[in-house]
C-alpha cells in the first residue's frame, strides 16, 4: 500500500507504435516508486496495440481507446483531464524511463516544497534501444531556476517534456492556452511556465529517461505543422503579452529558431514579400533604439515567413471506451 505517498499519473498517448509502446509500459511498471496510475490513450491504432495491452496484468493501468483518431493534441488533453494524480508526466510512446525516474523527481518535490516541475538531462538511443548520446546539460549542478534562465532551457532544447514531472495543477493552468500551438503544445506550455516568474522548476542530472530516435518520430514526420506550432509557441506571447524587453528578445530568438528551420523549405517570392512586410510591422511596434532595431532586422530578415493562423483546439470528452486492467487476486 502506498500509505501517504502522492499519486503520480503517467500518461502515454499512442498511435500505431505497438512494439515501442510495450517497452514504454514495461519501463513505467518497473519504477521503484510504486504509487502511480498509468493511462494509455490509444488514438485508434490499426496495429496490434490492443493485443500488447492485453498482455499486461496490472490494476494501475487504464487503457482508453478512441473510436476515431482525434489527433495527437486532443489525445494528450484527454489523458490530462482523465488523470487523478497530484503529479503528472507525459511519456511519448517511443521513449522509456529508467527505474529511478519517478523516485528521483518525487524526492526533489519533497526537498523543494514550492517548485512546479522537475526535469533532468536524458539519453538518446536508436530504434533498437542502443544508447547513442546524452543531452546537453542545462546547468553544472542541481539548480532551482525560473524566468529567463528557464526560457533559455526551452530555446536550447535541454528541457524535454518526457523528462519532466509536473504538478498536475500547473499543467491544467496553462494547457488550454498552450494548445493553440498545435503539435508544439508542449513547447508552448514550457514557454508560458517560463514567462511566469513565480514558477520555480528544479533541474538535476541523472539521465533517468531515454529518447528513442527513429525514422517515424513525430518531430520528423510532422513536417511544417510542427514548425508552425513552434513559431506560434513563441510568437503568441510576444504579440499579446506584456513582457520586458529582455523577455521579448528571448521570444524573438525562439521564433527565429523555428523560422530558420522553415527557411530550409522552398517558398515562393510572394510569400517572402508578405512575410517581410509583416515582420517590419511587428518590429516597428517595439520601442527599441535604432542600433538594436537594425541588428534585429539584419538577424531576422532571412527567416521572415508568414505567421501561421493556429486554430484553437477544443478538448471535449471524445467518444471513447476505457477499461482498467485487473490484476489477479
Amino acid at each position: 500500500m502506498a500509505g501517504n505517498q502522492a499519486l503520480v499519473s503517467v500518461i502515454i498517448p499512442t498511435f500505431n507504435r505497438a512494439d515501442f509502446l510495450k517497452v514504454a509500459i514495461e519501463s513505467v511498471l518497473a519504477q521503484t516508486y510504486r504509487h502511480f496510475e498509468l493511462l494509455i490513450l490509444d488514438n485508434y491504432s490499426s496495429d496490434h496495440t490492443p493485443e500488447i495491452i492485453d498482455g499486461f496484468d496490472d490494476a494501475r493501468i487504464k487503457y482508453i481507446r478512441h473510436q476515431c483518431n482525434f489527433g495527437g493534441v486532443v489525445n494528450w488533453i484527454h489523458g490530462i483531464y482523465c488523470s487523478k494524480g497530484e503529479y503528472l508526466s507525459i511519456l511519448c510512446d517511443d521513449d522509456f524511463y529508467k527505474p529511478n525516474f519517478l523516485s528521483s523527481r518525487i524526492n526533489a518535490f519533497e526537498r523543494f516544497k514550492d517548485i512546479q516541475a522537475v526535469f533532468t538531462d536524458y539519453e538518446f538511443c536508436d530504434e533498437h534501444g542502443r544508447v547513442t548520446a546524452t543531452s546537453k546539460m542545462s546547468f553544472d549542478s542541481e539548480t532551482v531556476t525560473y524566468g529567463k534562465k528557464l526560457l533559455l532551457c526551452v530555446l536550447r532544447h535541454t528541457w524535454f517534456l518526457s523528462a519532466t514531472l509536473f504538478r498536475r495543477e500547473i499543467v491544467l493552468r496553462y494547457w488550454e492556452d498552450s494548445i493553440r500551438a498545435g503539435k508544439a503544445a508542449d513547447t508552448s506550455l514550457k514557454v508560458r511556465m517560463s514567462l511566469d516568474t513565480t514558477n520555480l522548476v528544479v533541474w538535476m542530472s541523472n539521465h533517468s529517461m531515454v529518447v528513442r530516435q527513429h525514422l517515424n518520430q513525430d518531430s520528423k514526420i510532422g513536417g511544417k505543422q510542427v514548425l508552425y506550432g513552434h513559431i506560434a509557441a513563441f510568437n503568441e506571447p510576444l504579440m499579446f503579452g506584456n513582457y520586458t524587453w529582455s523577455y521579448r528578445l528571448l521570444l524573438k530568438q525562439g521564433a527565429a529558431w523555428a523560422y530558420d528551420i522553415l527557411g530550409r523549405a522552398s517558398w515562393d517570392e510572394g510569400e517572402i514579400k508578405v512575410a517581410r512586410r509583416s515582420f517590419l510591422r511587428q518590429l516597428s511596434a517595439f520601442p527599441l533604439n535604432v542600433k538594436i532595431w537594425l541588428r534585429l532586422f539584419r538577424c531576422y530578415l532571412p527567416w521572415m515567413y508568414p505567421r501561421p493562423n493556429m486554430a484553437v483546439l477544443c478538448h471535449g470528452n471524445g467518444d471513447c471506451k476505457s477499461r482498467t486492467i485487473k490484476a489477479e487476486t
